[in-house]
């Protein structure tokens, strides 16, 4: 039996498979909103090289258990890298600003500027997880042009990753970032799909003289991924569970809808937990639909 397929079996004898495991690289701020309705029975693990963020966070989240953060960068090796704070604390990286980039260059050019530079340790996520046992089930990474490198790190957990949440840049911000084509290729082989774009029209504005409609260049957004259905029924009835929850809150109700049908009624009714969430979300998600056909 190969390694990975040992680290799987190891997982699939985790005691508490109700939770949602989520790991977030580039925590700067906190939790995203996207998994705010969650609300419990969720694990999440940040990482950030800016140590004196990861202590705020730790402080502004002390009193909930679920929550844990380390002042570490995530990339494909364990060794030490460069980290460049700027100016605009959002737009610390792993990378120099390219100061040739429309968003350097006419946007906002003095908010990449760098400050100051320190050596930062970088870990790779599947050995965080692997030496944990960690069944992980959602990464969101935002770190400003080395998501590609923290999804190579986690090369070995993408199999049992349900969800993704990344940056999708179309213009590098910084020198050497992986472009959305990069990590669209790279997901595409480890069995995801791309679920949509965080775009509505409005892009990067040239000019402060725009109106409320669309507007600007795409020269970044969010980009939402899901693992592929004939890929999650080869892992587990409770992956595809999250799977249906990640739907859910990433705006594909529909598709959520069309895995939840693929599973039994009698297997929903062995994780309460899971059930009772997906059912929350649904009711949340239909109210908002029959609102919308009202108005």
């Amino acid at each position: 039996m190969s390694k990975n397929k040992q680290h799987l079996n190891i997982l699939c004898e985790l005691p508490d498979m109700e939770k949602l495991f989520i790991a977030d690289a580039g925590a700067r701020y906190g939790m995203h909103p996207m998994f705010r309705p969650l609300q419990t029975d969720f694990e999440y693990y940040g990482f950030d090289p800016d140590a004196q963020e990861i202590n705020r966070l730790k402080k502004k989240y002390e009193k909930k258990n679920s929550f844990n953060f380390f002042p570490f960068a995530l990339g494909k090796a364990n060794k030490k890298v460069p980290f460049y704070f700027t100016k605009h604390a959002g737009l610390n990286s792993l990378l120099r600003p390219d100061p040739n980039s429309y968003w350097n260059k006419y946007i906002r050019p003095k908010e990449s500027k760098i400050i100051r530079r320190k050596i930062a340790s970088q870990i790779r996520l599947d050995d965080y997880m692997l030496n944990r046992k960690i069944d992980l089930d959602y990464i969101k990474t935002d770190t400003e042009g080395a998501d590609l490198r923290v999804l190579q790190g986690a090369g070995k957990i993408l199999g049992r990753v349900v969800g993704i949440r990344c940056e999708a840049v179309f213009q590098e911000n910084q020198k050497r970032a992986a472009e959305f084509p990069a990590i669209h290729q790279f997901l595409a082989r480890k069995g995801f799909f791309l679920l949509n774009l965080e775009y509505t029209g409005r892009g990067s504005p040239f000019s402060y003289l725009h109106g409320i409609g669309p507007c600007g260049a795409l020269l970044a957004s969010d980009a939402i991924y899901l693992k592929k259905p004939e890929k999650l029924k080869q892992i587990s009835k409770i992956k595809q569970i999250k799977a249906i929850i990640f739907c859910f809150i990433s705006g594909a109700p529909d598709i959520g809808l069309f895995l939840l049908k693929e599973i039994p009624s009698k297997t929903l009714q062995k994780f309460p937990k899971l059930l009772q969430l997906t059912e929350k979300l649904f009711l949340k998600e239909a109210i908002a639909v029959k609102t919308s056909r009202l108005s």
